[in-house]
């Protein structure tokens, strides 16, 4: 199953993207750009550094897991599958790894903590890891 869009036809997007394409654009800029507005937090991959992503979609994807992760700890949501989720030594602070596999369904779909998988290693612990 697949889905064709046409992402210069949506008229919401207009096949537009966001790239700094001035000369005196920075790194200063993405993060400015990334910086919580009172109860309104950024995402996406401007939002991020370059060496996270900036403009590929694997830094709009971090860049969404650590604002949702910041929004649920602001809300006092955070619990041990989400927590599994974050790695200090890792990009935006999260496990890439424990991350992939949350977005597969492999770890916060599981129903209950009883049947939670096994507790899974960060990325760093296992070189065959992504």
């Amino acid at each position: 199953q697949f889905k064709v869009t046409r992402w210069s036809q949506d008229p919401y997007a207009l096949g537009a993207y966001s790239d700094f394409q001035h000369p005196e654009a920075c790194e200063e800029d993405r993060t400015a750009l990334a910086e919580r507005e009172g109860r309104l937090f950024f995402a996406g991959e401007a939002a991020v550094p370059n060496m996270v992503g900036a403009q590929c979609t694997h830094g709009a994807v971090l860049s969404g897991a650590a604002a949702a992760v910041d929004v649920l700890a602001q809300l006092g949501l955070r619990d041990g599958r989400m927590l599994d989720l974050l790695y200090d030594r890792g990009p935006l602070g999260l496990d890439v790894g424990m991350l992939v596999d949350a977005l597969a369904g492999d770890v916060c779909d599981t129903g209950s903590e009883a049947e939670a998988p096994a507790p899974k290693r960060h990325c760093s612990e296992d070189p065959g890891a992504l």
